[in-house]
C-alpha cells in the first residue's frame, strides 16, 4: 500500500505540457469556453476547478494583451 500510495503521489504531483503548434487552436478553444463560462456561479470544488483552470490558461492575461 505505501508503494501505491507514493506512486500516486508522483503522478500526481507530474504537470502536463502540450506541445505543438497543432495544440495552439485547442487552447484557444478552451480559453473560449472558459471565458463564456465565467458569468456562471460555482461552489466548492467546481469553484477551484474552474479557478484552476483559468489559470492554467492564462484566460486573464488574453484580456490585459488586448487592452
Amino acid at each position: 500500500m505505501d508503494s501505491l500510495s507514493n506512486d500516486l503521489k508522483e503522478l500526481n504531483a507530474e504537470k502536463l505540457v502540450i506541445e505543438g503548434g497543432d495544440n495552439r487552436e485547442m487552447i484557444r478553444t478552451i480559453k473560449h469556453v472558459l471565458k463564456k463560462f465565467e458569468d456562471e456561479e460555482y461552489e466548492a470544488q467546481a469553484s477551484e476547478i474552474y479557478d484552476y483552470l483559468c489559470e492554467q490558461f492564462s484566460v486573464d492575461e488574453e484580456d490585459e494583451k488586448r487592452s
